[in-house]
């Protein structure tokens, strides 16, 4: 598997005739330079619960045959049977055969028609015996098992896995006790009563773990690389999965590979992906070891340019490469079996795009080597969480700042590290409400800080605020008499005008009003309400070594359906905070302008950085904002991804380079130190 992989996840229905269809994939595949068919049996649409095996055999016919005629063409089969645990019941039920299958049970006893709970010795049994017949008989490269190998999210189940009896029992005894029933321990779970989270975590830890060890040994003697597609992290912390020992127990006998789904199902806004690919994806990258092949899923459901065009594939496909990506799988045709609908256009993108993405998987970057500032992504805030009302509460997702930051243009790092020295640092609440009061200790002594108003709080919670200096906090509600718009202030100028403003009404969320009592301050913004009356610090930098946003999560959804700041992400508000953290000693690197977003990665005499823009627009003249000094540069783009020399002017810490970035695309710079 060299360059970058193109692998096309296909569905047809052996019901249907060939014919057309056969043809079609075989003219699409060459002429988007896909090197791999990821074929579905029973997905969807024509899924049908746990098949058995004389239930697939219509599938494995039509799959052999043509696999053989893919392979004239130098392109693979692998394999992605629709079903582990089953994602959803759906109205499905158990076939003959398999009354013994336990089913999974949610928190309020609720029982699944068919989703399976995967302690189930039965249906154990039947799915490595289905899946070895699978690989015997049509010989895949990679075997992919679906994402619904996981506890949580199978509709219409509530969220939260099993809750069966013998759930029930390992519960128990994680506990210390004989027993306990199932209402008592979801509700200690929810109110955080100690040891019941752990209970929960732990159990369902060790069992996923269990099952990926029972399917890799009862594989082994089968030439077959196993894949698991992946989805966010947040449910997986819960359940208690442990991703680098997951990828390591797939890996025991042939290296594993990892599918990572960039979400964003139907086409969205440009900043709306690049909030949430920052915020929500990139942070599970600092849960793999860098040897871990990574494939980014690129889905478009219900699959067909109406909900999602090719451009948008390309966008994704392009911008998800700071993840470090080996491949790029599809969902880009309807999984009833039609085949290939619009292919022309989808194959023109795709293949226009690989040259790019190969380059980029030959400078043989590694995640360990990225850097800027750090943002700690550790994962067991969700057992010190408190005020819970439901079991939903327990993994409310909670990362303002990575969000904030990128959008600003600040190269980050995400680490599950706490371990962290002479770095700038991004400290959220959760991180907070996780941390040792030493693990805090060390991180305040050793870096810069930045803080947003939530980590303000739960460092007050914790009795820490003396950290940010911090005598009083008050929240101050969005749309209330509080607060209108946000001013510079100063006896310096960052901004474009020295009362420069930045409206703080709609789409903000809360912000919070804070005293610093005797610390030494240097105020960059301040509030004003609606009769231009100053009420409240705004950008802060505390003591010379913490940064404070007075910003709260947005968790209004507005007409948008999501809790994206896109109030927050102001003009104003970026200057102030590229402006601090590059005055800081410790390092940083920022793009200026509107949603343009560098990947920093360290290596031996140069620094690489991957700058994306997710805009629409084309960009001004790159600059970067940086107190590391380089004597040449080099550039290769999307668009032609060969290196020319980039010539640059360094003045005041900015790199004013002579190229610009095309609309939502990126390239690549090699920086030599």
């Amino acid at each position: 598997m060299d360059g970058h992989i193109y692998s096309l996840r296909f569905a047809l229905d052996p019901a249907l005739p060939l014919g057309d269809r056969a043809e079609k994939l075989l003219t699409f595949c060459k002429k988007a330079k896909i090197d791999d068919v990821m074929f579905f049996i029973g997905a969807e649409s024509l899924n049908d619960g746990h098949l058995t095996k004389e239930m697939a055999k219509p599938y494995v016919k039509m799959i052999v045959g043509l696999r053989d005629r893919l392979q004239e063409i130098g392109v693979t089969t692998s394999l992605n049977p629709w079903a582990t645990l089953l994602h959803t019941g759906r109205g499905r039920t158990l076939h003959a055969g398999q009354e013994d299958f336990r089913l999974m049970v949610d928190p309020y006893g609720q029982k699944s028609t068919a989703t399976v709970c995967p302690l189930s010795e039965a249906w154990r049994k039947y799915y490595l015996d289905y899946l070895r017949y699978l690989c015997e008989e049509i010989r895949p490269e990679v075997l992919w098992l679906e994402d619904d190998f996981r506890m949580l999210n199978h509709d219409p189940l509530y969220l939260g896995g099993c809750f069966c009896e013998e759930h029930m029992g390992l519960y128990a005894g994680a506990l210390g006790l004989e027993s306990i029933d199932r209402d008592t321990f979801v509700q200690r779970m929810t109110d955080g009563e100690k040891g019941y989270r752990e209970a929960y975590s732990d159990v369902n830890g060790k069992i996923m773990q269990e099952l990926a060890a029972y399917l890799v040994e009862g594989l082994k003697d089968l030439p077959v690389r196993i894949g698991l597609m992946t989805s966010g992290g947040g449910q997986y912390q819960l359940e208690g999965r442990d991703q680098r020992e997951m990828f390591q127990t797939l890996s025991r006998y042939r290296p594993s590979l990892n599918r990572v789904s960039l979400a964003h199902y139907r086409q969205t806004s440009p900043q709306k992906f690049c909030y949430q690919f920052n915020r929500y994806l990139l942070p599970n990258r600092a849960t793999l070891d860098d040897d871990t092949p990574l494939f980014a899923e690129i889905e478009n459901s219900p699959m067909s340019r109406y909900s999602k065009s090719a451009r948008w594939t390309r966008y994704q496909m392009v911008m998800a490469q700071p993840y470090i990506m080996k491949g790029t799988t599809f969902d880009i045709f309807q999984f009833c079996g039609n085949g290939v609908i619009d292919g022309e256009i989808f194959a023109k993108e795709l293949a226009e795009s690989k040259p790019y993405l190969s380059a980029v998987n030959a400078m043989g970057l590694k995640y360990s080597q990225a850097g800027g500032v750090v943002v700690y992504n550790g994962g067991k805030a969700y057992l010190h969480r408190k005020g819970c009302k439901e079991l939903a509460a327990v993994l409310a997702p909670e990362n303002l700042l990575g969000g904030l930051l990128s959008c600003f243009g600040g190269a980050l790092r995400f680490t599950d590290s706490a371990d962290i020295k002479g770095e700038i640092v991004a400290l959220t609440a959760s991180a907070v409400t996780e941390l040792s009061d030493d693990r805090i200790d060390n991180i305040f002594q050793n870096n810069f800080v930045v803080l947003n108003a939530q980590t303000v709080e739960e460092l007050k919670n914790r009795g820490l605020e003396k950290y940010a200096g911090v005598a009083f906090v008050e929240r101050m509600e969005e749309l209330g008499a509080s607060f209108s718009y946000e001013q510079s202030e100063g006896d310096f100028r960052y901004a474009d005008y020295a009362d420069e403003r930045a409206d703080a009404l709609f789409f903000m969320g809360d912000c919070a009003k804070i005293d610093y009592g005797t610390a030494k301050i240097k105020v960059l913004s301040g509030f004003y309400n609606h009769r231009e009356q100053r009420v409240a610090n705004g950008i802060t930098v505390v003591n010379g070594r913490v940064l404070v946003l007075p910003y709260y999560e947005c968790e209004k959804k507005y007409d948008e359906g999501d809790g994206m700041p896109y109030g927050v992400l102001q003009p104003l508000r970026q200057k102030a905070i590229s402006y601090a953290l590059t005055e800081a000693q410790e390092e940083s690197l920022f793009a200026d302008g509107c949603m343009i977003v560098p990947y920093l990665f360290h290596q031996d005499g140069k620094d690489i950085v991957i700058l994306n823009n997710y805009l629409d627009d084309r960009t001004e003249p790159v600059r970067l904002k940086t107190k590391t000094k380089y004597v040449s540069a080099k550039v290769m783009s999307a668009e032609d991804p060969k290196w020319r020399s980039a010539a640059f002017r360094a003045e005041n810490n900015t790199y004013t380079f002579d190229f610009c970035i095309e609309p939502m695309s990126a390239c690549v710079l090699e920086l030599i130190r």
